[in-house]
C-alpha cells in the first residue's frame, strides 16, 4: 500500500468515526415540544432556545450542569 492509499484509508476512517459520533449525539438531542420552564429549576426557557432546540427541557444553566456530570435524561 503506497502513501496515498494509506492517507485515503486514514481519511475514510476519520470520516466514519466522525459520522458515528455525530449520529450518536443527534440521537441524544431533545425532540418534540419544548418546555416553557426548566424541568429542574423552574426558570423560564428563552423562546430563542426553544426555537433552536425543539424538545428542550432545561435552561442553559441546568443543561450545562447536566453536561458536566453526564446526567443526560
Amino acid at each position: 500500500m503506497n502513501h496515498e492509499d494509506q492517507l485515503e484509508l486514514a481519511t475514510q476512517n476519520i470520516q466514519a468515526a466522525t459520522d458515528d459520533r455525530v449520529a450518536s449525539i443527534c440521537k441524544r438531542l431533545p425532540k418534540g415540544e419544548s418546555a416553557t420552564h426548566c424541568v429542574d429549576c423552574g426558570l423560564s426557557i428563552a423562546q430563542a432556545r426553544r426555537d433552536a432546540l425543539p424538545g428542550v427541557q432545561h435552561c442553559i444553566s441546568c443543561q450545562e450542569i447536566e453536561d458536566q456530570h453526564g446526567t443526560h435524561r
